[in-house]
């Protein structure tokens, strides 16, 4: 019997849809916390109220790109005025742990 060939769906990621560890931590401190090992997240926050200025949303860029390769590796953002989306997976550290999120 030959084995399928491996094929990737047009505009594909290369990231799977679903982690493919199963040692999902869930911590709850104010807001629940849930980690899985492997996994890459989807983050969207907004604002309380109102709207930040360019210079402010630069700066926020500029937060988000400051730990990126150290603690995560961001896959995409956007800074829009009244809200952020992030698209990141945490690195792996030395010890073979993650990253927290939180």
């Amino acid at each position: 019997m030959k084995e399928k060939e491996k094929t990737e769906k047009p505009g594909g990621t290369g990231f799977p849809a679903c982690a493919q560890k199963d040692e999902l931590c869930i911590n709850r401190r104010n807001l629940p916390h849930w980690q899985l090992p492997g996994s890459t997240y989807f983050i969207t926050f907004r604002l309380r109220s109102g709207i930040i200025s360019d210079d402010e949303r630069k700066i926020v860029l500029d937060a988000i790109k400051h730990f990126h390769k150290i603690r995560y590796w961001v896959t995409a953002t956007v800074v829009m005025p009244d809200h952020i989306h992030l698209m990141l997976k945490p690195v792996v550290s030395e010890s073979n742990a993650e990253f927290s999120l939180t």
